[in-house]
């Protein structure tokens, strides 16, 4: 989950638990100051935490080569700060693909961060709305018949379309046989 926390991170943690999903959270430094509480229960509960920047602009976080270590470092300070934990994790802002310059990939790596994409991109930025369950089970399915061997990642957002339909995703992907698994640091990281 992207862009958070937020005011419904609570809701959207209360539907996990119900289903005992944890899951990964990319969030932004400023949004980790505003709900502080939402992050020490996504911690407490087992979610793995991540980081996702500062400022969510374009142009500012890919301005120079040190730019996303920068927005990354303040980002990382601000999560210790409430939860003790220095997390490496990262995602970038609108992925790594087209922005992410080499230096920037090189000076991240160099600086200890492990930057992750995703695999499935469940739109629902675009759709806020149910649209987005049937857009993840699509690319699943054409994801499970070209790219089998590959992890799947799902990108969501910490919104509130999200949190309404995502008891009926979880539902319908354990239907499918799908289990759940938090990214951490020694895995292998999905970078395109």
């Amino acid at each position: 989950f992207d862009d958070g926390p937020s005011a419904t991170s609570n809701q959207l943690l209360n539907v996990l638990k119900a289903h005992q999903v944890k899951a990964t959270f990319f969030m932004l430094g400023p949004q980790i100051q505003a709900h502080q509480a939402a992050v020490k229960r996504l911690y407490q509960e087992g979610h793995q935490l991540g980081l996702h920047g500062m400022t969510h602009d374009i142009n500012r976080f890919y301005q120079n080569s040190e730019s996303p270590v920068n927005e990354m470092r303040e980002a990382q300070l601000i999560l210790a700060s409430v939860t003790g934990v220095y997390t490496r994790l990262v995602r970038t802002p609108y992925g790594s693909v087209p922005n992410l310059t080499y230096d920037q990939k090189v000076r991240l790596n160099q600086n200890g961060f492990i930057y992750w994409d995703w695999t499935i991109d469940s739109l629902d930025w675009r759709y806020k709305n149910s649209q987005y369950v049937q857009e993840v089970l699509n690319q699943l399915q054409m994801f499970e018949k070209n790219k089998p061997w590959e992890p799947k990642v799902i990108l969501m957002h910490d919104q509130p379309s999200t949190t309404n339909y995502l008891d009926s995703l979880i539902t319908q992907l354990k239907a499918r046989g799908y289990t759940f698994a938090v990214i951490n640091e020694t895995m292998p990281p999905v970078q395109h």
